[in-house]
């Protein structure tokens, strides 16, 4: 023995070439259990390197010390490696030639991520048995000629999907959906693909990883689920202060509507109605279809409204196009149009204010990147969510009067709209995560009105404040909450939220309003219930409990 395994070990290496030159390594091991793990992967990288014939000369072992005398010898060379029985086409496609060349040495390395490339094109087209291995190998003095020797084996093709557990979806979708069609040959890269597909359908979970059956040249997948109860019903009472006269207390609402797996296929509709004070709304409702003419396309269309008081109503359309360029991400081609009208005939209130009458038609680019352990209930990973929009404003400015009569003018002007999320999940255990989010976006151009700009505030931004308390055209948030997790639908949590609020279209300046409360999700059979707690402070809202808001709501699930 070396030393006790816990000793901290002095090593050693020797390391002698063919001229007799020495190269002296030296290390201090945390315990004598690494010396031999050490010395034989310094020998692999020799190996490695194309010096066949490294071995220990010899080792010694006083106390607390190991020296260690390694002969490197020759390095060989790679002479001629022969493609062998190794298609053209697939020679070509894998790059082949630059293991053709005389002269080189002989890197292991170098073969090895060969055979791996040839492998991975093995089953990725129908061949998952396919070996590889170099034969014919002949050394003459330090030169090494081997031929390629690859064997196919059986041509396998796909023959069924079995899904194990409750489900409610089309054979025919979830073929499509996880491109596997019987009869077209075996793909592993599909096979791998097939957890993420899973877990990013929010009403399914995925019990196990996938199980291939192969028989008769033919492979079964077989894929264990359950069903998660994501559809919702969801209404929401929210009880404030209300600083109107003859009036205590102000009572909002909201109701929800979402269903994620519609005709069987995995198309979602929702419809968002909320009213946050006495004459404001807003409505959000919209369809999705995530494979357009059975293409890897995701359709959306979307309708939304905004009526602030009696101010102006606000309605915009969306129409997107998605499709995922590789695992984990989604691109997103945009095109919005929104209307504003003012319901205000005081045109000395809406001048002083910054309202007006536009048009806008907005053409964005999204993309995003989620690598979240579960899309429903995420305990770890991160998400990350960046858009941009240039659009085409139009609106009247009042011109000069002519004869006695107001003229209207029509304007034209670009604008530009950039925002980004990016949300992180700590597990600290099983029982422990703390959520961060950062936000931010920014409108730009040389006409933004009141009307135009973002409107932050709420349980799902900035909470402690009325629903769209906040009018911004620059903004940047960050949210904490540190969870305390009872089962996968119940958790009692604290949250921070932290804001920069800038109003360049009124020229109010910079605000730092700030939020923090607690709360609880409680999860049951047939829903969830939630109750949260909020205190915010800002430039127009000191920090007190007569100013605290409360959030409680039922969501039906089924």
């Amino acid at each position: 023995m070396v030393a006790h395994a816990k000793d901290k070990v002095y090593l050693i290496i020797k390391i002698i070439d063919v001229k007799n030159e020495i190269k002296i390594e030296k290390g201090r091991l945390l315990d004598s259990l690494l010396v031999e793990k050490t010395v034989s992967g310094r020998l692999n990288e020799m190996y490695y390197d194309g010096y066949l014939a490294a071995h220990i000369l010899d080792q010694k072992i006083e106390r607390d010390t190991v020296a260690c005398t390694i002969f490197r010898g020759e390095r060989y060379n790679l002479k001629y490696l022969s493609p062998g029985n190794v298609d053209e086409e697939i020679l070509n496609r894998l790059d082949f030639k630059k293991y053709l060349k005389k002269g080189r040495y002989f890197q292991i390395k170098t073969i090895e991520k060969f055979f791996l490339a040839l492998l991975e094109y093995s089953e990725n087209n129908g061949y998952p048995f396919a070996t590889v291995k170099l034969d014919s190998i002949q050394i003459e003095v330090h030169n090494i000629s081997a031929n390629v020797n690859w064997k196919k084996g059986p041509l396998i093709v796909y023959d069924s999907i079995e899904i194990v557990g409750y489900h409610n979806l089309k054979r025919d979708w979830i073929n499509e959906y996880l491109n596997i069609v019987p009869g077209e040959v075996y793909k592993q890269k599909t096979i791998d693909a097939i957890p993420d597909k899973i877990r990013s359908l929010t009403f399914l979970g995925l019990v196990d990883e996938p199980r291939v059956n192969f028989y008769s040249n033919k492979s079964k997948i077989t894929i264990e689920v359950r069903d998660r109860k994501v559809n919702n019903i969801d209404g929401l009472l929210g009880i404030f202060p209300n600083s109107r006269e003859g009036q205590k207390i102000l009572i909002t609402g909201s109701l929800k509507l979402h269903l994620y797996n519609l005709f069987a296929s995995a198309k979602q509709l929702h419809f968002d109605w909320q009213k946050v004070n006495v004459s404001s709304q807003t409505l959000n409702a919209g369809f999705y279809f995530p494979r357009f003419l059975k293409m890897p396309l995701g359709v959306k269309a979307e309708f939304s409204l905004l009526k602030e008081d009696t101010l102006y109503l606000n309605r915009t359309t969306l129409l997107s196009l998605d499709f995922k360029p590789g695992k984990n991400q989604l691109f997103n081609f945009i095109t919005e149009f929104e209307n504003s009208d003012l319901l205000t005939s005081d045109e000395n209130y809406a001048m002083t204010n910054n309202l007006n009458n536009y048009k806008l038609s907005y053409y964005g680019l999204t993309y995003q990147y989620r690598a979240l352990d579960d899309s429903w209930f995420p305990k770890r990973g991160w998400r990350f969510l960046i858009e941009g929009y240039v659009g085409q404003k139009k609106f009247e400015v009042l011109s000069e009067p002519q004869a006695g009569v107001n003229q209207n003018e029509t304007m034209r002007s670009t604008q530009y709209k950039i925002r980004s999320t990016l949300e992180d999940y700590l597990s600290l255990s099983n029982s422990y995560v703390i959520k961060l989010k950062l936000s931010g976006g920014t409108l730009l151009g040389n006409n933004i009105f009141t009307n135009d700009l973002y409107r932050l505030g709420g349980l799902n931004s900035l909470r402690g404040f009325n629903e769209n308390f906040f009018f911004a055209s620059d903004f940047a948030m960050a949210n904490v909450e540190f969870r305390l997790i009872n089962s996968e639908d119940t958790y009692f949590f604290l949250f921070y939220d932290q804001g920069l609020i800038n109003n360049k279209a009124n020229n109010l300046g910079v605000d730092y309003p700030f939020g923090t409360g607690l709360g609880i999700r409680l999860g049951t059979s047939s829903g969830i219930f939630s109750f949260v707690v909020a205190l915010g402070k800002s430039g127009t809202q000191i920090f007190s409990l007569n100013s605290a808001k409360i959030h409680f709501g039922y969501t039906g699930r089924f």
